[in-house]
């Protein structure tokens, strides 16, 4: 994160998705900056992870579920043939 953003003396807004995890905070609104309306935290963050990072992450697992899809669907055209008189 530090590449890709520095650190400054005031909160400044970006408009970039991230993925965060953090255990969960239960806050009052008490004037913070972005605060939920629920005033839910995260303290401590744990991670961050930009959108495209995410992204590349997911690409394995994905192509490994369309392999099982694409052999599941050979298994039951097969058990179709052999069902047909």
């Amino acid at each position: 994160m530090d590449s890709r953003y520095t650190v400054e003396p005031r909160f400044r807004y970006t408009y970039v998705h991230v993925l965060i995890s953090g255990a969960g905070f239960f806050d009052f609104q008490h004037g913070q900056s972005g605060v939920a309306p629920n005033a839910v935290e995260l303290h401590p963050v744990l991670d961050v992870v930009f959108a495209e990072q995410a992204l590349e992450a997911e690409r394995p697992a994905r192509e490994a579920a369309e392999a099982d899809v694409a052999r599941l669907r050979k298994l039951l055209d097969r058990a179709e043939q052999d069902l047909r008189p």
